[in-house]
């Protein structure tokens, strides 16, 4: 793809996700070592979720921001929370100073959010939209590459060099970015007066655009059977996720946790680079609702006939398959709502992340419940309650649609 500014985004966003890699992975294991308090760990873990579930109430925002400076913007302030952060762990993490790592992590992560976001949004401003898809299946594969990828330096560098390194090497990530920032020319970019009124204007009508966004969700069933399909889905993997450690660990197989990660990236990024080739040869429905199938009775039968191989397999083809359905689903929404683009996107995520807490706080429940063994195995049932929610709601689209032609 032969264009100077998604080039440039393409990279900043590959620098800039090394650097939130690297910072997101050191600083758990920062607070451990200084503090041995895993309640503290569970509280800097909470700070990346809360932003998510938040989010929706500054879309209305991120529609107006579209524009490299506010790139720029975003990372700057990443930089002072790391440095926040940083300082209070060279002082030395105590239950006092605590909070200030807190806030630090929440401003990061409220940041690096808000970063993602732009990026989705400011992509149909870079590209045609015959390239939409393509664009949208590079940036996801590469997200995914790089996130694996920096996740195991991370966790190498953290115990072979100083705090200190960590620190001025995450600050390199965000200087080098903004350099990338400043390549990307976005097509709405009009100078600071005009970015001014635009956010004037947002702020002005801010709820009126909130409830806006919320109601362009839930009153087009096209999105709402998006939105159902993936809610259960983050819901199975947030509990596939907790529960696969003591399935594995239970089958004297722990090893295999950290291939079940490697599994994960790979299934996505392949599946988000090969919806390209067949984004216009299957209607969207049934592909949805065909490959899903298709996944939960390659689930239940792996996971059934081969124990821990089979979640392996059978993770790699949730996931290859969600791959295929993020970038449909991104570039979609990006040629229906272009300037609601940022509103839309996180009202959506932040109901997804709702879905992702209740599987998190419910699997523990459940196990206790049911066993490691059970909950894994019958994690597939998950996906044709999806397709049923799905199918109910498209056959809702259908009976609407047919009383609208009978009043004609």
């Amino acid at each position: 793809m032969k264009n100077k500014s998604f080039t440039n985004l393409l990279l900043g966003i590959g620098v800039t996700n090394f650097g939130d890699s690297l910072f997101m992975i050191a600083i758990p294991i920062i607070i451990y070592a200084q503090t041995k308090n895993n309640l503290l760990l569970s509280i800097s873990a909470l700070t990346s979720v809360i932003p998510i579930i938040l989010g929706f109430l500054l879309g209305p925002l991120f529609n107006k921001m579209v524009s490299k400076k506010s790139l720029i913007f975003l990372q700057i302030i990443q930089m002072c929370s790391v440095c926040l952060v940083f300082f209070v762990i060279f002082i030395g993490i105590n239950h006092y100073n605590f909070v200030f790592i807190v806030i630090g992590e929440f401003i990061f992560s409220l940041s690096n959010y808000g970063s993602y976001i732009l990026t989705q949004v400011i992509v149909p401003k870079v590209v045609e939209e015959k390239e939409l898809a393509k664009a949208n299946s590079l940036l996801t594969a590469s997200r995914n590459i790089i996130n694996g990828t920096a996740d195991v330096i991370s966790g190498i560098l953290v115990t072979v060099i100083s705090y200190f390194s960590i620190f001025i090497f995450d600050l390199i990530t965000y200087f080098i970015t903004i350099l990338f920032f400043a390549g990307v020319e976005v097509s709405n970019d009009k100078g600071k007066n005009t970015d001014q009124v635009r956010l004037r204007e947002s702020i002005k009508n801010y709820r009126t655009q909130i409830r806006e966004g919320i109601s362009e969700v839930f009153s087009n069933k096209f999105v709402v059977g998006i939105l159902i399909i993936a809610v259960v889905l983050q819901f199975h993997t947030k509990i596939s996720l907790i529960t696969v450690v003591g399935y594995f660990a239970d089958g004297g197989k722990s090893y295999l946790y950290g291939i079940y990660f490697a599994v994960l990236l790979i299934g996505f990024s392949l599946g988000s680079l090969s919806s390209t080739k067949i984004k216009d040869k299957i209607e969207f429905s049934k592909l949805t609702v065909g490959s899903y199938a298709f996944a939960g009775i390659a689930w239940l039968l792996l996971v059934f006939l081969f124990k821990e191989i089979g979640v392996l397999i059978a993770t790699f083809i949730m996931t290859y398959i969600s791959g295929i359905f993020e970038i449909l689903v991104v570039t979609k929404f990006q040629e229906i709502y272009k300037d609601k683009l940022g509103n839309i996107f996180t009202i959506f995520m932040a109901i997804a992340a709702v879905a992702q807490i209740a599987g998190l706080l419910i699997a523990p429940f459940m196990i206790k419940l049911f066993g490691n063994a059970n909950i894994i195995l019958y994690l597939g049932i998950l996906n044709f309650i999806a397709i049923a929610l799905y199918a109910l709601n498209s056959y809702a689209v259908r009976k609407h649609k047919e009383k609208e032609l009978d009043t004609i």
